[in-house]
């Protein structure tokens, strides 16, 4: 009996799906999963894992930075929210060394 047969059954699917969703990008891309596992083996700075990471996650750096708002935010939860930024931010702000606050 291998490890692998250990493994929960939703578990071998979830990866069976991740991997055919990831050779199914690749096929978007036009490359193949034999040549990212050549570039990322063959890269020993770490630069093309660092692609391959930002190409999955959809991240563009000549889009700029996408920060979220709390503005976006209805009501109940908006309420929420600034109680709680309330809450994190008052133990930065409230030193009697004004050197030591957040601003």
């Amino acid at each position: 009996m291998s490890i692998a047969s250990l493994a929960p059954a939703n578990s071998k699917k979830t990866r069976v799906t991740a991997i055919n969703s990831f050779n199914t990008f690749l096929s978007s891309e036009s490359i193949t999963l034999d040549a990212v596992q050549q570039l990322i083996e063959a890269d020993k700075t770490g630069k093309a894992d660092q692609n391959v990471t930002q190409a999955l996650s959809g991240w563009r750096p000549k889009e700029g930075a996408r920060l979220p708002s709390v503005c976006a935010l209805e009501y109940p939860v908006l309420a929420r929210a600034e109680k709680l930024q309330a809450l994190l931010f008052t133990n930065t702000l409230g030193f009697a060394d004004h050197d030591m606050n957040l601003e």
